[in-house]
């Protein structure tokens, strides 16, 4: 009996608290998508290409080809990040 009371009186059962409830009904949707908002990208899909973007430039620039790097990040900064993705 004790045992089960124990046992019992851990559980959270019918609680709600704000780490339970982290999202409001506003933010309901992709997780990537919602994080790409948070942020200041209109999606999830073009959030993961400017990352791509950026990978491409760091990669680029442990190579030694700063010229490619600046142009992709030209690409990145004036148009979009889709043309910084495709270069």
């Amino acid at each position: 009996m004790r045992a089960a009371a124990r046992r019992n009186s851990t559980l959270k059962q019918n609680q709600t608290t704000d780490s339970a409830n982290p999202r409001t009904r506003e933010e309901k949707g992709r997780s990537s998508d919602i994080a790409a908002k948070q942020v200041g990208f209109k999606s999830g899909r073009e959030l993961e290409r400017a990352i791509t973007a950026v990978n491409a430039i760091d990669n680029a620039k442990k190579s030694g080809d700063t010229e490619k790097a600046e142009i992709i990040r030209g690409q990145l900064n004036n148009r979009s990040s889709y043309n910084g993705f495709n270069f």
